[in-house]
């Protein structure tokens, strides 16, 4: 009877199944990150970071690709002269990062490049301030900022916790000195997860090979080769797969976009609405099911997956996937068909992609 057990034990653990009882599958974490959480207007985005330096007591740590902003780097050099600790990682390859550095050394205010191997790039950028609040965003802090759509998002919580454990190991690997986090954080799980570097990809295609009715995703470019593959096979399983993308990848990518289509892929280029500055986008995000999203800086790309620093986030939050699936819903109908449509499919708003 004890051998019967262990192998009905045994077979049930790799077939993935639930031990509850009646045998159904246990719920997957659902995120209560609001969708106030995600800001995509550039005002909101700066008032929210110069609200969180302000509110800074204690420590204040940044990771940018490039950092220019001269009111930033102002208040930063005030705060650290009213005793918050600041550290920053920025990139190495990037000029108009080398003046910053040197006036926040001048302050004795702390800040390295992130250690580059050949060919990489620091595009992780995010702020955390006190340990416990955090802002993850998809641009830099500009002097003078190209017109852009932006996203950041607001983190508390776990997930901010650890952001700082993920920015402690990239000081640690850039310096060799370690920075005091606490060994155990009383802080509500948010069930959001922080994605670098291999993870980054792997919970790409986990998202996408998961999902069952529909993928919305706005994205810099999509050229990466398992994401196509992945993303295709959504396609033939059934789920409606639309995608917008910035302009640019019709000459930069024009292989990905022709295999997209060919498989029934819905794509439509970035075009603002009216009164609206943004030329292009400045991130990716998608939306699973109307029910997770992951979100990110980077483009669906070799780099991004496997050349450069990058972060990501994957939010199982339906909230967040209605705040940003009505983001999308507005640019798919601002957007321009790739390639042109029939006038129906033009005219047939985004009642698909939003039910």
């Amino acid at each position: 009877m004890k051998r019967i057990l262990l192998l009905w034990l045994a077979v049930s653990l790799l077939a993935g199944c639930s031990l509850l009882p009646g045998g159904e599958p246990a719920a997957a974490p659902v995120s209560a990150l609001p969708g106030g959480a995600f800001l995509t207007d550039e005002a909101a985005i700066r008032a929210e970071t110069v609200s969180l330096i302000r509110q800074a007591r204690t420590t204040i740590w940044i990771e940018q690709f490039i950092f220019s902003d001269a009111e930033l780097l102002a208040l930063l050099i005030e705060k650290a002269q009213a005793g918050v600790e600041i550290r920053l990682l920025l990139d190495q390859w990037q000029t108009a990062n080398q003046p910053t550095i040197e006036t926040l050394k001048n302050n004795n205010i702390s800040v390295q490049y992130y250690p580059a191997q050949k060919g990489q790039y620091q595009r992780v950028r995010c702020m955390l301030t006190d340990g416990g609040a955090a802002l993850v965003y998809s641009s830099d802090w500009l002097e003078n900022p190209p017109p852009l759509r932006r996203l950041a998002v607001r983190l508390e919580g776990e997930a901010a916790w650890e952001l700082a454990r993920n920015f402690a190991a990239d000081w640690k690997y850039t310096t060799t000195l370690a920075l005091e986090l606490p060994p155990d954080v009383e802080a509500p799980d948010d069930h959001i997860t922080l994605n670098t570097g291999a993870a980054l990809r792997q919970s790409v295609l986990n998202q996408i090979e998961g999902a069952s009715r529909e993928i919305l995703a706005e994205s810099i470019q999509i050229s990466q080769e398992d994401v196509l593959n992945a993303l295709i096979a959504a396609r033939q399983r059934g789920c409606l797969v639309r995608l917008i993308l910035n302009p640019d990848v019709v000459d930069s990518t024009p292989n990905s976009l022709e295999r997209l289509r060919a498989a029934g892929v819905e794509i439509r280029l970035f075009r603002a609405a009216a009164g609206e500055t943004a030329e292009t986008i400045d991130y990716t995000f998608a939306v699973f099911d109307g029910q997770s999203l992951i979100v990110a800086a980077s483009a669906w790309s070799h780099a991004a997956f496997v050349i450069n620093h990058e972060i990501a986030l994957t939010i199982p939050s339906p909230a967040g996937a209605e705040k940003m699936q009505a983001l999308f819903a507005s640019d798919w109908e601002n957007g321009a068909p790739w390639p042109s449509a029939p006038p129906d499919e033009q005219q047939s708003g985004v009642s698909r992609a939003v039910r």
